[in-house]
């Protein structure tokens, strides 16, 4: 029961996050590969709360505050130029040119790889102008790789999950590894980034748990130990938001929530003060 009680607060983690969706549970699960199994009525209707509460927080309109450009300080950036610094081809087309312009455009306002420029320049021009656009538009897609990946950098991914977020993005191996092993790149840093956006959650998560997140996520023991003794969390204090998690879900006694507690890594000392925090006597 505690193994089952524990994935639904994973769940409520993941459906709490904006714009999250089943899709996104789903491949939770698979990636654990651990399954639900039947706990009864209180579990089902906890799961269609959280459900209708994620469809919700999805369908609302957005905060602007929330969604705010900062424009590069560089003067030169530039969304549309047709003006673009380029050699002349007199072999070129009028549509092999503005697909190339365009091309070039695109790349200053967003870090596409050679596949995903592709895909969006496929829309507006035939594939032998895209193609020439593609050849012709300069880029270094490593470089590139490196460029998404700094863009991801302060969402708070993980290691594995920012490999995976350039294998979307439709770069090669090769740019991936590049990407990974920039010297730009502080693993250090990144790890206490992931480290604390967890804890930012406010579910509460024990040291044993959010150690067991950063492992998971690809980070090495060394990461993982500088992000855990930099990340500032007070585990007592987190012993008692997981607690208040839990009986925002369930029912629990003393014992019984001081018991699941334990299972989600949390010391007895820890436990016992969260139990008492919530004023179960």
């Amino acid at each position: 029961m505690r193994k089952i009680i524990a994935l639904m607060l994973v769940l409520a983690l993941v459906l709490s996050l904006s714009g999250c969706g089943l899709d996104a549970v789903t491949g939770l699960f698979e990636r654990t590969g651990r399954r639900l199994e039947n706990a009864g009525e209180s579990i089902s209707r906890a799961v269609e709360d959280m459900t209708e509460r994620a469809a919700e927080r999805s369908s609302r309109e957005p905060d602007p505050q929330e969604f705010e450009w900062d424009e590069p300080e560089d003067e030169d950036y530039l969304y549309w130029d047709e003006d673009v610094d380029l050699p002349e081809d007199p072999d070129a087309t009028e549509e092999e040119w503005d697909a190339l312009v365009l091309a070039v455009n695109y790349l200053r306002y967003y870090p596409y790889s050679r596949e995903s420029l592709t895909e969006a320049l496929s829309s507006e021009y035939s594939e032998d102008a895209v193609q020439y656009a593609v050849d012709n538009c300069g880029a270094d897609w490593a470089e590139q790789a490196v460029r998404c990946l700094d863009y991801y950098l302060d969402y708070g991914y993980t290691r594995s999950d920012l490999r995976e977020m350039l294998e979307y993005e439709g770069y090669a191996d090769e740019e991936i590894e590049a990407a990974m092993t920039s010297p730009s790149i502080d693993w250090n840093e990144q790890a206490l980034c992931s480290a604390v956006t967890c804890l930012g959650y406010g579910y509460g998560y024990s040291e044993t748990m959010l150690s067991n997140y950063l492992l998971e996520g690809g980070y090495s023991e060394e990461e993982k130990d500088f992000a855990l003794e930099n990340c500032g969390a007070d585990w007592f204090e987190e012993s008692v938001r997981c607690a208040e998690s839990y009986l925002e879900l369930f029912t629990f006694d003393r014992e019984e929530l001081i018991d699941q507690l334990l299972f989600e890594g949390f010391t007895a000392e820890q436990a016992a003060w969260a139990a008492d925090a919530c004023g179960l006597d």
